[in-house]
Parts: C-alpha cells; structure tokens; sequence
C-alpha cells in the first residue's frame, strides 16, 4: 500500500463486492512457478512443501496444498497454496518473497530446474532440419 487515505464512495460498497483482508487474521498465499519436463514431479512437490513449512508467518494448522496444474510448452506448471498471519499487507509480501527465495535456493541444491520458455526453430520444408545433421564448412 502506498500510503495515502483512500475515499470510497457509498455507491461502490452498496453495488459492488469489498474485500478485507484483516477481518482474519490470516491470508492465503497462491504461488504459481514451473519446473522442466526433466525433473522428478514428486521430489519437486516433496521439497517445495518443505520449505514453506521452514517460514514464520506460515499458519500450519491450516496446511498447504500443492498440485500440478498443467502440462506447458516448457514446463509442468505447479500451485502452492498456504496461509500466512496476516495483520498487513506486509505479512502478505514477506510470506510470499520468503518462500520464492527459499524454495529457489533449494531447487538449486537439489538440481531442480524453475523452466523457462524455450523455442525450436525448424529449418526445412516438412518438420525441420538439425543444424548439427550436415558438417559445417567455413571458408577463410
């Protein structure tokens, strides 16, 4: 939040929805993220629960939920679902900047990979030509 007081009309309240985060004490973080098709779905699922267990703000009792949500162009793509105490915004983003820096440590360590988009180019007429099929000749 930037700080400044915020007015908000009677007619927006009356027609529309208004969240409040702090009626709680407590927020659900939603982190999505992506590992490479080479890497061991399980062990992925077992160490990212692992370490948003390792956090302060985690809310434990009411637990965390992991699944893979899709099958990318470059990657199986995930959702970790937890909650966090929530009294500010900044127990939101603490809770959220912790875990992607705990869990990228540990893919690290662990040799899982966070994908990235990848692109094939395709040369030839009828699905593609391997640069590396035919010998490369340079003249000097």
């Amino acid at each position: 939040m930037p700080g400044q007081e915020v007015f908000i009309p009677n007619q927006i309240i009356y027609n529309g929805t208004f969240t409040n985060y702090s009626t709680w004490g407590k927020r659900r973080i939603i982190l999505r993220s992506g590992v490479s098709y080479g890497d061991d779905l399980e062990r992925v699922k077992s160490v990212a629960m692992d370490e948003v267990k390792k956090i302060e703000e985690l809310l434990p009792e009411e637990g965390i939920d992991f699944y893979f949500t899709a099958i990318g162009d470059s990657t199986y793509n995930f959702m970790l679902r937890y909650w966090v105490q929530f009294n500010s915004n900044d127990d939101y983003c603490k809770g959220m900047n912790d875990v992607i820096i705990r869990i990228k440590k540990r893919f690290e360590q662990e040799g899982i990979s966070i994908a990235y988009p990848v692109t094939t180019l395709d040369f030839g007429v009828k699905g593609g030509v391997n640069l590396f099929d035919k010998e490369i000749n340079i003249k000097s």
